[in-house]
């Protein structure tokens, strides 16, 4: 049977799908042969990047009637296709629908077995889902966080009130409402900086669950991690970020210097939680969960990890994007006295470019951005500051793996 590789102008919505999560080999003839056992598949394509020809790692299947996408629909999704689970949802090319904000929930705190099919089958019950994700570490394993996107408000608030506070797989989860990174200034998100707390020397055998189920009693949490290394080993330090100011401020009063695990432990107040925690960034194409991003220049909330950034490409301009807080600037100040409030540094330039760049401060919303030391125009990071003295201040010229390698240490 012959089958067309190109999208046609149009279908209807109930004819199409869009299918997610694919490795990038995955063709149009593997496509077919998977979908066309739910009915005559009549047109396929596998978007990719328009350059590298690459894929991006999602498709779109055009069945010939919508009973048989809605079969595929109903029992294919997350099936594997050479070995990859795919997740499939309802075509929807109308980016301002696409992009809504109406719907969108977020789950934390989810037991690590719980994966992309799971978190479906355990929300569908409140309505229709777009699309459903659980965000993993670079080795595949649940980071614990995951979410979901419902075709209605209604759908997604009542999912928050029956699933928030309650126990899945024996882990008690946190559900609330997605608030896109962007917004978050304007909404007062960035309160529940405040109400973080951090915690070291507790073990490297204290896992998050344990983390989570120690600090419980003193408030509702929002989440609890132990950061690990590469390799997946603790580092003997995490953090715990509680819904209330007084939740987070009895916890540092109880546990500080206390005996927990059979070690004394340190407790305190912390300025942020890590941003890749936080926001739940997570990788368009993968899903994995990341602290530095390639972030589209053009799109609206869309980021690739480094791996899929150099596998997968994309078709817009991408910058590189780091989390930063107040003390890793502090560090480099040769003098002078500033209060920072920095959200991010920007890189960019190709990988690898090895060119020497400098550190831009914009003072304010308003205030243009100030060139602190002169720097080839390639490769330039930006540092949001409020309330700085540019005369004050000294920096040094430093080269953009240096710089890479000193946001590394510092952030770790």
């Amino acid at each position: 049977m012959a089958v067309n590789m190109n999208p046609p102008p149009s279908f209807p919505p109930l004819q199409s799908l869009y299918v997610g999560d694919l490795l990038p080999d995955v063709n149009e003839a593997d496509l077919f042969d998977h979908f066309s056992k739910a009915g005559p598949v009549l047109s396929i394509c596998v978007c990719r990047d328009l350059i590298t020809k690459r894929s991006l790692g999602y498709a779109y299947i055009y069945f010939q009637q919508p009973a048989d996408a809605e079969r595929a629909f109903d029992t294919m999704n997350y099936e594997p296709i050479k070995g990859q689970p795919c997740y499939i949802m309802w075509s929807q090319r109308d980016p301002s629908l696409r992009r809504s904000r109406a719907g969108h929930i977020f789950i934390k705190n989810l037991e690590r077995s719980i994966d992309h099919k799971a978190l479906y089958d355990t929300f569908s019950a409140f309505g229709n889902i777009l699309s459903c994700k659980v965000a993993t570490d670079l080795n595949g394993q649940s980071k614990g966080i995951g979410f979901v996107h419902f075709d209605e408000q209604e759908a997604a608030d009542l999912a928050i009130e029956k699933v928030n506070g309650q126990l899945l797989n024996n882990r008690k989860v946190h559900v609330g409402k997605f608030i896109p990174r962007k917004d978050r200034s304007h909404t007062g998100f960035n309160q529940h900086y405040t109400n973080v707390v951090f915690v070291k020397n507790f073990g490297e055998d204290f896992t998050d669950e344990m983390l989570y189920n120690f600090f419980e009693k003193f408030g509702s949490i929002a989440a609890a991690v132990v950061m690990k290394d590469n390799e997946g080993v603790s580092k003997d330090f995490g953090f715990v970020s509680f819904e209330s100011h007084e939740a987070a401020s009895a916890a540092v009063q109880a546990v500080h210097s206390s005996i927990v695990n059979g070690r004394q432990v340190y407790c305190s107040r912390a300025h942020s939680m890590p941003s890749s925690l936080m926001d739940g960034t997570c990788c368009n194409n993968c899903s994995t969960n990341i602290k530095f991003s390639w972030h589209c220049t053009k799109c609206e909330d869309y980021d690739l990890c480094s791996t899929c950034y150099h596998k997968v490409g994309h078709e817009h301009p991408m910058e590189k994007v780091f989390p930063v807080s107040n003390g890793v600037v502090d560090k480099w100040l040769k003098e002078g006295s500033v209060e920072l409030t920095v959200t991010r540094v920007n890189m960019h330039g190709p990988p690898g470019a090895g060119k020497t760049c400098a550190l831009h401060l914009l003072l304010n919303e308003d205030s243009p951005t100030e060139h602190v030391t002169d720097s080839t125009p390639i490769a330039r990071p930006t540092v949001r500051a409020t309330r700085v003295s540019v005369a004050d201040l000294k920096w040094e010229k430093v080269t953009r793996a240096g710089l890479l390698e000193r946001l590394a240490s510092d952030l770790n």
